[in-house]
């Protein structure tokens, strides 16, 4: 009971945590910013797409999945905008990359969960989930050659 209340507590401290710091970036205009200097660069939507989807997986070692979403999209979502991307695509691309990066070795987070729960060598773990993450970046391969898997649901709500 105390384990639960303590997490949700700190849910709350991350989300409040993430609208301040979202207010912040409303109001300093870095992420338009940023979308100007990045644009001006003349980098190709799919290169600034790629570069996004690295950073992602890399804070996915290190971070919770939701702080990730809730710190990262306010910054990188002016540049979405600015170069044509679907949001709804990025939207599921944000959420398959940073839960690629909780499996990732050497910190993906629930690989420390596995090895408590299971109680086996961390490289046993690390051996283990490979096949894993080899399907998990065939599937994203998937989603970024081929648009339209992620996007014909939603399309149908429309």
């Amino acid at each position: 009971m105390v384990e639960s209340i303590a997490t949700t507590g700190m849910s709350y401290v991350i989300m409040v945590g993430a609208m301040v710091f979202g207010y912040f970036l409303a109001v300093s205009r870095v992420p338009f910013e940023l979308a100007e200097i990045i644009g001006a660069t003349g980098a190709s939507a799919t290169v600034v797409l790629l570069a996004i989807l690295a950073i992602l997986l890399l804070l996915g070692c290190f971070m919770d999945s939701m702080a990730i979403v809730l710190l990262t999209v306010p910054i990188f979502m002016p540049l979405i905008d600015k170069f044509g991307i679907d949001p709804i695509w990025f939207g599921i691309l944000v959420v398959r990359v940073t839960e690629m990066g909780l499996i990732t070795p050497p910190v993906g987070l629930n690989l420390f969960v596995i090895q408590g729960v299971a109680n086996v060598p961390m490289t046993k773990v690390f051996k283990g989930v490979m096949p894993f993450i080899a399907v998990d970046f065939l599937h994203l391969f998937l989603l970024l050659a081929f648009p339209k898997i992620s996007l014909i649901l939603p399309q149908l709500l429309l």
